[in-house]
């Protein structure tokens, strides 16, 4: 057998061997005797019935069949796929980006990204074991598992124009065969301990009232927004630091408004009236919300009441207290280059936002499915969203993302606006 570097000059490609490497005996060492399963025309008929797609499937085993049929007939293509299979759903290590691994120009250029795609397909295989551990419904492992479908088609098919897996969200596949994330109508979520929302959130025990804190000693400027050292000039009119103390039966510190930013008044509460709700290590759903559209707030509304329902249902050992969601999507920028109207300014009007160090073009991405960076004047404009983030960015004012939280007891008052009155 080649050794990973004559295999990648094999298939005409040297640039990545340094990643592609990784795990390349132990894939080998559990290599099928014949093709991949996830090349086999049975799987990849039953797989895509399964994901109940209507006729996005079928439009999808029509266009990828023939190339997955003229994939598995190369033994180098297997061996390619396989590896890439391995290191994605099976190796214990933490998983390495995939980014600069080949796609094969001997397929032909519609069918490049098809071996990965199918590989990712065979994925779900891992995904329905898991979820049959749990006794998780049907309905709700289907669409789940759907994610692989939606990342081709609303991703790297527009990117590309061709079937495929973009490279930056391949890692992220893994997750679904072993930790508890599950899509409930239009949102995702992850139930998992909180260790990436740096706040800290108190109740008031009398009226249920909520204030957030950031964590003490994070730099911010004027108006309440924090930067990172990619921003130049982000401080250039002064700064102050967060601050949080609980002493003496009082909590102390500066608060987050409810519309996204840290205020600079500090506030003192009588720890006797207010308890701590949340904080690093609490239960939580985190929120991923796949691209798509359609984000009307009944629909997200019906989506946090399937939350609400199911997990504790499935997970009874677990108390989640609230949703938390951290995306561009929760950029409070967006209410003011966007309609009062739009789905996502009303979206964010529901929630109460929490802010997010900015770090620059975080979650461009999603909206222009563009690598950095981003000139303006040069990005896409087929949607009004696209339209408004160009013009925005044409200001030179630095793009920011944003967090958010939804308690699930306020579940039943989404659509109110509670958090921003």
């Amino acid at each position: 057998m080649k050794d990973p570097e004559q295999f990648l000059a094999s298939i005409g490609s040297t640039d990545c061997l340094e990643n592609f490497q990784i795990g390349w005996e132990e894939s080998l060492a559990n290599l099928p005797s014949g093709i991949p399963f996830f090349f086999e025309d049975e799987y990849l008929r039953e797989t895509l019935d399964f994901l109940d797609l209507g006729e996005e499937g079928t439009a999808l085993y029509r266009e990828i069949a023939p190339m997955v049929a003229q994939a598995r007939q190369d033994p180098d293509i297997c061996l390619l796929a396989w590896h890439f299979y391995w290191r994605l759903f099976h190796r214990a290590q933490p998983i390495v980006a995939f980014k600069q691994w080949p796609e094969p120009e001997r397929l032909g250029p519609a069918a490049q990204g098809v071996p990965y795609l199918a590989a990712c397909l065979g994925g779900i295989r891992e995904y329905r074991k898991y979820h049959q551990s749990l006794g998780i419904p049907k309905e709700v492992s289907s669409a789940t598992c759907g994610r692989v479908v939606h990342m081709c088609n609303n991703n790297y098919r527009k990117m590309y124009g061709r079937p495929g897996v973009y490279y930056n969200q391949m890692s992220w596949l893994r997750h679904y065969a072993q930790e508890p994330i599950f899509r409930l109508g239009r949102i995702e979520y992850w139930l998992k301990q909180n260790q990436s929302h740096p706040f800290t959130i108190y109740r008031n025990i009398h009226d249920r009232r909520i204030v957030a804190f950031p964590e003490p000693g994070i730099r911010h400027d004027e108006h309440g927004w924090s930067y990172d050292e990619s921003i130049p000039n982000a401080y250039q009119n002064g700064s102050w630091l967060s601050e949080l103390e609980v002493k003496d039966g009082f909590i102390t510190g500066t608060p987050i408004d409810p519309r996204g930013f840290v205020r600079r008044e500090k506030v003192r509460l009588p720890l006797a009236e207010w308890e701590l709700f949340l904080t690093k290590g609490s239960w939580i759903l985190e929120n991923h919300i796949p691209s798509g559209g359609n984000m009307t707030l009944e629909l997200l509304r019906q989506s946090y009441e399937m939350a609400r329902e199911f997990f504790p249902k499935y997970f009874p050992e677990m108390q989640p207290r609230a949703t938390l969601c951290a995306s561009w999507i929760m950029n409070p920028q967006l209410q003011r280059i966007l309609p009062e109207t739009a789905n996502l300014v009303r979206f964010q009007r529901e929630l109460f936002l929490l802010p997010r160090t900015c770090s620059g073009p975080g979650g461009l991405w999603f909206i222009f499915l563009q690598e950095p960076p981003y000139d303006p004047e040069k990005l896409p404009r087929d949607t009004s969203l696209q339209r408004a983030v160009a013009d925005f960015l044409k200001t030179g004012e630095p793009w920011r993302v944003g967090d958010s939280i939804l308690l699930l007891d306020d579940i039943p008052n989404f659509g109110t606006q509670q958090y921003q009155q």
